[in-house]
């Protein structure tokens, strides 16, 4: 850890650690315990959060629960969901659908599984 001789303040922090003297801890949901010096907002998020503290979950919308850190938005929907926001559902007997229009990929089939593409 370095400091400033004259005020004692922090140049830099250890990882987990913020604050003009790097005396607060990061959030326990940034990825690898790093966060920005001053703010202590998060580098980035753990798997299933979001936030600049990621402080919020992903949606279970979401696949994998996975989503991006500033806004929240899936980067996949869960299977049988599509639109932007993953929250509606495929038609009936589609397992899988295009994420932007709905248009199903495969269909359930007692016997086998179809697939469109």
């Amino acid at each position: 850890m370095l400091c400033e001789k004259v005020s004692g303040n922090c140049i830099e922090c250890l990882a987990g650690k913020f604050g003009d003297l790097c005396d607060q801890d990061c959030p326990d949901n940034c990825k690898d315990m790093l966060c920005e010096k001053i703010s202590g907002n998060c580098a980035d998020c753990i798997p299933q959060k979001y936030g600049v503290k990621c402080e919020q979950n992903c949606s279970t919308s979401c696949e994998g629960k996975l989503c991006e850190k500033e806004t929240g938005k899936c980067t996949e929907c869960a299977m049988g969901l599509y639109g932007q926001n993953c929250t509606m559902a495929c038609s009936a007997n589609c397992t899988e659908c295009y994420r932007s229009t709905g248009e199903c990929k495969s269909k359930y089939n007692a016997n086998y599984p179809i697939n469109f593409q």
